[in-house]
């Protein structure tokens, strides 16, 4: 009993010894045991550029200038028209006919006016030469000479008006057809034949000279970096290029946004199918400036910002970044300016502070 209550004395302290030679052999382990490799990355620099600075907007394709075209007689039948909406016609093509009947008897009874003054003019004329012949005989009184020299008046007066009413009918009659007055497509057709010509009727609409524009709005900010002159790409693939003409005077007060106007060719137009109608992106060159540009791949975004690891001593540092414009040489970074040794990729895979091991492109093969 003595010597079995003796171990069990003991038993309390042998644990004590074994726990504590366990805990030694785990500390040695720690001791021996490797740290967690660095992740390895490559470094950047930023690039000395020319950044394209431009604006992004969306606009619609307007026609430059829309003419509505009509005659200038008055109820007069549309005998026939003689092109159809999209029709593309050249200067002085002719368009539309009236019905020219009645327009050709004024005419008719207009050159019989001429012809009959005329013929009252001979008689007057010579009326005049023999009282001149005998006033100098004294065969007729002052009176009855003045009365001859008055017919005469008289008698020219009349060529004169009857030439007048003559040039009239002549003038009707030629706008009883309506011709292009200059190269364009027509855009609408508002009559058709049988109804009766009206000066406030329009007729026809068509765009001069088939030029198009895009119509922007811009908010204040970017409005009043615009100017004209400067250069706009138009659709999807930036294809068409357009050139600003003109800008609003001022801002619309209520959503306080300006309106540009840029000139399309119409070359341009029909070659990328551009339609008056249309709504079109576009981007808007202002110029050029000396930046600074990272590749995109560096970038990360946390929290709804952008980020970049600085390597510092073999330290990701997570720093902050204010961007400017995105373009096929990378991204565009205005703030910090001092930016150097950047991350060239895998920043997502990194935390602030983490352990890296720089390598090069020839390390990296």
């Amino acid at each position: 009993m003595t010597s079995r209550a003796s171990a069990m004395a003991y038993r309390p302290f042998l644990f004590a010894f074994i726990a504590s030679l366990g805990l030694l052999a785990c500390k040695k382990e720690a001791e021996v045991a490797p740290a967690a490799p660095a992740l390895k990355v490559q470094l950047v620099q930023p690039q000395s550029t020319s950044v394209a600075q431009t604006i992004s907007a969306s606009g619609t394709v307007y026609a430059r200038e829309e003419v509505q075209l009509g005659v200038e007689l008055n109820g007069v039948r549309v005998e026939s028209v003689l092109v159809e909406v999209g029709d593309r016609v050249r200067s002085g093509q002719v368009l539309l006919r009236l019905d020219t009947r009645m327009l050709q008897a004024d005419l008719n009874q207009a050159r019989a006016s001429v012809k009959q003054a005329q013929a009252q003019l001979q008689v007057a004329t010579q009326d005049a030469i023999r009282g001149a012949e005998l006033r100098k005989r004294g065969l007729v009184s002052a009176r009855d000479s003045e009365q001859t020299e008055a017919a005469l008046i008289n008698a020219r007066a009349g060529v004169d008006l009857a030439q007048a009413q003559l040039q009239r009918a002549e003038l009707q009659l030629s706008f009883a057809t309506l011709r292009a007055p200059f190269a364009g497509t027509i855009s609408a057709r508002e009559v058709q034949p049988g109804v009766l010509a009206s000066p406030a009727l329009s007729l026809l609409r068509m765009i001069k000279n088939d030029e198009l524009e895009w119509r922007a709005e811009l908010a204040q900010a970017d409005f009043v970096r615009v100017s004209k002159a400067q250069t706009v790409l138009l659709g999807e693939q930036a294809s068409v290029t357009a050139e600003i003409r003109a800008l609003a005077p001022g801002l619309d007060l209520n959503n306080r946004t300006g309106l540009i106007y840029a000139r399309i060719s119409a070359e341009s137009a029909q070659s990328a199918g551009l339609k008056a109608g249309v709504f079109v992106p576009g981007v808007i060159r202002l110029g050029e400036r000396a930046g600074f540009t990272i590749p995109s791949t560096a970038l990360v975004r946390r929290d709804g910002y952008d980020y970049v690891f600085v390597v510092d001593k073999d330290v990701a540092k997570l720093t902050k970044v204010t961007l400017g414009v995105v373009s096929a040489s990378g991204v565009e970074v205005l703030a910090p300016t001092d930016l150097k040794n950047v991350v060239k990729e895998g920043a997502g895979f990194l935390s602030d502070g983490d352990s890296v091991k720089v390598i090069t492109d020839a390390t990296a093969r």
